[in-house]
């Protein structure tokens, strides 16, 4: 909204001005149910999140010169349509909070032929120094994330409604077109699990391929562990099928506890939850290291399979 007659955008305006960013989902992005993964999604997230540190309104750029950058403590995720490639995103960020040396911001990811929400994420990242320890955040930060956080609360995001739009079905064989895949909602309201004893470990050498800008393994990195283990522990008969490849991804929840290095001799931890048949809880601990790394929960939704027929071993 600009001052009458004057072009210019007053400057509370600006503030609260959510950060935007448009993509398109492609082909490469998709796994083998002709879908985008949440993994994929946790890098859109990140991608934006990236953007917006060089966004002028922030004034950072300078400081991460000088070494400063945020890194992950903990997100929850929540995938709600499941869509194939070539569909036009929309990311919107907006901070909702703010401390003294971390953040939090609010995704969305909102289909634009529609509006429809698509998934949506909160992320709370600490603001590190030179010295890889954490500092106050700067001020201007600060001021656009309390302006932000309270427009937030005064004007809700976007309601999930599973049924407000036409459902395009698509194709079940078509690569190009699949059938839309819309969850009911779980919601972001869920912590991350305590550690348990595990039902199956899956056992990972962290290669060099997978390690991030930081020299260490990448958050969204984390999240496709617990989802091998997922997937490992069903095969090898230890969890249901339907929470090996016949679940899909619907919401997340990770706390960061530790970096992983290349070289490290990493056991996923993973159990059934009590609260729900659906759900997994996960650690990722280093070889002979009690002390998790990272905790995970991880909850699935029926009805993936594979696009095209696999190909047999014979």
């Amino acid at each position: 909204m600009s001052v009458a007659g004057s072009g210019v955008v007053p400057a509370g305006d600006l503030l609260m001005r959510p950060f935007e960013e448009h993509i398109v989902t492609r082909g490469y992005e998709t796994d083998y149910t002709g879908t985008v993964p949440m993994p994929i999604i946790f890098r859109f997230f990140e991608h934006k999140r990236w953007l917006m540190m060089r966004d002028p309104r922030l004034g950072l750029v300078d400081l991460v010169h000088e070494g400063h950058f945020f890194v992950v403590r903990e997100q929850t995720i929540e995938v709600l349509r499941h869509l194939g490639q070539g569909v036009a995103l929309t990311i919107r960020t907006r901070f909702d909070q703010a401390g003294r040396s971390t953040a939090g911001v609010y995704h969305e990811l909102l289909r634009e032929s529609d509006g429809a929400l698509v998934a949506r994420a909160h992320v709370v990242g600490v603001w590190i120094g030179p010295n890889r320890r954490m500092v106050r955040l700067p001020d201007r930060l600060r001021e656009i994330a309390r302006a932000q956080a309270a427009e937030l609360e005064a004007h809700p995001p976007t309601l999930h409604r599973p049924a407000a739009q036409p459902r395009k079905e698509g194709v079940a064989t078509s690569f190009f077109d699949p059938p839309e895949v819309v969850h009911p909602g779980l919601g972001l309201d869920v912590s991350p699990p305590t550690a348990a004893v595990p039902e199956h470990v899956h056992e990972i050498v962290v290669p060099p391929r997978e390690l991030d800008i930081f020299s260490h393994v990448n958050a969204a990195t984390w999240l496709s562990y617990c989802d091998d283990a997922r997937q490992a522990g069903a095969a090898a008969g230890v969890f249901p099928e339907a929470l090996g490849a016949g679940g899909y991804n619907a919401r997340s929840t990770i706390l960061y506890r530790r970096e992983a290095v290349v070289g490290d001799r990493l056991a996923v931890h993973a159990w059934r939850l009590p609260d729900s048949e659906r759900a997994l809880g996960f650690a990722i601990l280093r070889h002979d290291d009690p002390d998790p790394l990272c905790l995970a929960r991880i909850d699935t939704e029926p009805g993936a399979g594979s696009i095209s027929r696999p190909r047999s071993r014979d």
